[in-house]
């Protein structure tokens, strides 16, 4: 398991970045009812998938997932990441980087 002293600012940044792709590909994603103007903050994001399993946190080696380091990270640290996701989404970047990347789409 991994310790708080362990995961560096390093990780925490490639976690929530991920996070933040995966949230950005499931607004944008037609088939989901999760949406630009449902999405307020990162408990919204309950109401549409278990979004406790953003960024690999969830992939345990389990249920036909490959296991990801993360799955094993402290409650705190999960905790802190998804409070950086969800001061990304109340500021407006969720809204920002998803117009973002569909015009890049579209290019």
């Amino acid at each position: 398991m991994a310790t708080l002293k362990s995961i560096t600012a390093a990780d925490i940044l490639e976690a929530t970045n991920d996070m933040k792709r995966e949230v950005i590909e499931d607004v944008l994603d037609p088939q989901h009812d999760a949406t630009l103007e449902n999405i307020t903050s990162y408990d919204d994001l309950d109401n549409y998938a278990d979004a406790n399993c953003y960024g690999g946190f969830c992939d345990d080696g389990t249920a036909g997932t490959v296991r990801n380091p993360r799955s094993s990270w402290p409650y705190e640290v999960v905790g802190m990441c998804q409070a950086i996701v969800c001061d990304w989404i109340r500021e407006g970047g969720l809204e920002r980087d998803a117009v973002k990347a569909t015009e890049e789409a579209t290019a």
